[in-house]
């Protein structure tokens, strides 16, 4: 079962629309709004921060990992968002990055999101199941002495255009050009030691993708 912050989203057409805004800048807390699929409109409202930000999953974070969170971002054809990497092999990859202290991982999900892309508007319509990890490979300059990443993935909606993407958000950019893609097509695109992360995202999220983008019978 995929976690949502609308606990009833199978169902009902709730979900948190969040203005997503750098935590590092003066307005901290996310200016939040309501949006909905072509449905109708939800009526309960949610600020992403810290002290609000609901418990979804009752697994915890793998310990002596670096915390860090992914986002899933789809636009409104039902393709996610894939970010080339520089200099690499194979050079996609969605944004992801680690969580500050303090940090609820809703938070840093609309942070590294905004640092990566530029985009500051986005809907969170799904969430992982539980803390998904991988292991830095042999030689493999990670962070720190970490051996390798626990994060939490999100699913967001894109509302935005492409004007409002940048990827000289990040210094360095983290990416130097982006494409759209099909969510199942993204694991044979991707580092091998991400692979089984990309496929059990494509395994929990592409069920949402294809309930919200079904075509009318």
């Amino acid at each position: 079962m995929i976690l949502r912050i609308c606990p009833c989203l199978s169902s009902c057409p709730k979900q948190v629309a969040v203005k997503l805004s750098c935590p590092r800048r003066p307005s901290r807390l996310a200016q939040c709004r309501q949006a909905s699929l072509g449905r109708r409109p939800a009526q309960q409202h949610f600020r992403i921060h810290s002290s609000s930000q609901p418990d979804t999953t009752t697994s915890k974070p793998r310990p002596g990992y670096r915390e860090s969170v992914g986002v899933c971002l789809v636009n409104r054809q039902g393709l996610v968002f894939a970010g080339r990497r520089p200099k690499s092999e194979t050079p996609w990859q969605l944004p992801q990055g680690g969580i500050d202290q303090g940090e609820s991982p809703a938070d840093a999900a609309a942070r590294e999101l905004q640092e990566e892309t530029g985009i500051s508007q986005a809907s969170i319509i799904g969430q992982a199941d539980r803390w998904l990890d991988y292991d830095f490979p042999p030689g493999h300059r990670g962070w720190g002495n970490f051996p390798g990443q626990t994060q939490m993935w999100f699913l967001m909606l894109y509302h935005g255009d492409l004007s409002d993407i940048n990827l000289n958000q990040h210094d360095p950019p983290e990416f130097d050009s982006f494409q759209w893609m099909e969510l199942q097509a993204l694991p044979s695109q991707v580092v091998p030691f991400k692979r089984a992360i990309y496929e059990e995202l494509a395994r929990q999220f592409t069920p949402i993708i294809e309930r919200h983008w079904a075509s009318p019978s």
